[in-house]
């Protein structure tokens, strides 16, 4: 299948066009969910057919198939250095198992409905899930070293359960500190904190048929997609709408990329809109700047590698996509651009309004002024290089 990766709005000119890589196909259903392994040696997806599949990178390599849940599969996870990878199913069961062919791990009973997502804690040692039961659960896993020095999983405990949303628990996740759990159901967001399981926040006026949640990077915001065709970006401090944006069809996936700039949207495909399926949008702009096009169906997840060089699609066609994000600057256009952005965050008022809500522009300037440092390291590299290269021709 071609994908056409033209914009249908003006390209910005700090941006690169995504870059499809890869396409892997095999899946015999829709899939749910894609998760990168943190070494970008491989990528799971976990789909409707029941199995969950791990796809390396190296062409010579073929994919692992796990085969352990009796019916779909909702969401997948790979711990801390990618060796593990938790999944969950309709079945209420989770598996926890090695990232090899010997299909090493365990499996448990962690829910009386669905499991509709699995996260890891940024330490690898604990694990939350959420399910149709309204229960977000947090566990503890427990390792011992193998005779090789390996660590390998050797069992679970209960460590606390989330109650208070009243209707399914779609998705759960940690906050970049650890400290925090973010969670959404059709009906509600809520926060918690996870060493007292007490609930911290609850944001009013979020019943618009919530669907997915994403930690900014710094753990001030958190963006939500929602059944009703709205993006929201929610201020965790003041519990207030920072931003909303809303979209042609509804938005079942979001992810924001670890520079905090950029959130992406996985949406549903409406053939008499010939909306695209996988939108980005600018945070500091307030603004879409990508509108993947080419992919006429529905995408159920979309995911950020761990160091945001890539990002990956998936959904009712069966495709696992993975892109080649460039979302860093040009380096043609660093020193012109990140001065540029100086000048502009310079004029901005302490706090610009937007529908009534507080930017992101003055928590994006610190972001800002660690992307410039690294733009003048970068150029300063690149020249050296570059000197090489001419000494190297003129010998």
């Amino acid at each position: 299948m071609a994908i056409s990766l033209s914009s249908k709005l003006p390209k910005v000119d700090y941006y690169e066009n995504p870059e499809l890589i890869r396409t892997f196909r095999g899946n015999l259903k829709g899939i749910h969910k894609v998760a990168f392994n943190p070494n970008l040696k491989c990528l799971a997806s976990a789909g409707d057919d029941g199995s969950v599949r791990v796809w390396n990178f190296k062409a010579d390599m073929r994919p692992l198939k796990f085969d352990f849940h009796n019916g779909p599969v909702h969401t997948v996870s790979f711990n801390d250095d990618g060796s593990y990878l938790a999944s969950g199913g309709s079945d209420g069961k989770i598996c926890i198992t090695k990232n090899n062919a010997k299909c090493e791990g365990i499996q448990f009973k962690g829910h009386s409905a669905p499991v509709k997502s699995v996260n890891y804690s940024k330490d690898g040692n604990r694990l939350l899930t959420s399910a149709d039961d309204k229960v977000i659960k947090l566990w503890g896993i427990n390792h011992k070293r193998g005779l090789d020095g390996s660590k390998k999983v050797s069992g679970h405990d209960f460590v606390r359960s989330f109650t208070g949303h009243t209707d399914w628990v779609l998705d759960a996740k940690f906050s970049p500190d650890n400290r925090l759990v973010g969670s959404v159901c059709t009906k509600s967001v809520r926060v918690w904190d996870v060493n007292t399981g007490q609930e911290v926040v609850q944001f009013k006026n979020a019943n618009l048929q919530n669907t997915s949640i994403s930690f900014h990077p710094d753990g001030n915001y958190i963006a939500v997609g929602t059944g009703s065709k709205h993006l929201k970006i929610w201020d965790m401090r003041s519990q207030k709408l920072a931003q909303d944006y809303l979209l042609p069809t509804e938005i079942n996936s979001v992810d924001f990329h670890p520079s905090g700039a950029v959130v992406a949207c996985a949406n549903r495909y409406d053939p008499t809109l010939n909306n695209s399926s996988l939108s980005m949008f600018d945070i500091r702009q307030s603004r879409c700047i990508f509108e993947i096009e080419g992919i006429h169906d529905t995408l159920d997840t979309v995911s950020f590698s761990h160091s945001g060089e890539y990002f990956s699609a998936a959904g009712r066609n069966k495709l696992v996509y993975v892109w080649k994000s460039n979302l860093d600057l040009k380096p043609t256009q660093h020193l012109e651009s990140a001065l540029a952005e100086k000048e502009i965050l310079a004029k901005a008022a302490n706090e610009i309004n937007i529908g009534g809500a507080i930017s992101l522009e003055k928590q994006m300037e610190a972001y800002a002024n660690r992307e410039q440092n690294e733009v003048y390291e970068k150029i300063s590299t690149n020249l050296e290089n570059l000197v090489l290269k001419i000494n190297s021709i003129s010998e």
